[in-house]
């Protein structure tokens, strides 16, 4: 069975409230893979002392993340069964940087897609993150 990862990259907004969606993760990296493991503790056997697993969901978390996460829980409540969502956690591209880890080739992707906008908008690192959560 995959270990999927899904999620969004957000960026803060101007104003208060939630943060705004950019882009999904999952078009990118949807499987589990060494950088996953070793930052966000998303694989299949996940590093337990990863830096950055189970942080749970960010308070202000995208209107898409919120809608996701609501159509989940519906659809677990119908089947009266486990949605398997599972690992949800979260990161600025401050605190990746400071982890100094260079990304997988899957994650360069997501990493130059977040350089563009930072490029396109003049956003600093501390208000980018990803929001991640992995599924069987």
């Amino acid at each position: 069975m995959p270990y999927d990862i899904f999620g969004f990259v957000e960026r803060r907004r101007p104003t208060l409230g939630p943060w705004l969606s950019a882009f999904s993760v999952g078009e990118n990296v949807h499987l589990a893979d060494h950088f996953a493991n070793e930052i966000f503790g998303l694989a299949k056997f996940a590093r337990k002392d990863a830096p950055l697993a189970n942080r749970g969901l960010p308070e202000d978390m995208s209107l898409e993340v919120q809608e996701w996460m609501a159509s989940v829980t519906k659809a677990g409540m119908e089947d009266d069964a486990n949605n398997g969502d599972h690992g949800h956690t979260y990161a600025t591209l401050e605190e990746l940087k400071k982890l100094n880890m260079l990304p997988s080739s899957t994650w360069q992707v997501v990493f130059e897609k977040i350089y563009g906008l930072q490029q396109d908008f003049g956003v600093p690192d501390a208000e980018l993150r990803v929001v991640l959560w992995a599924n069987w």
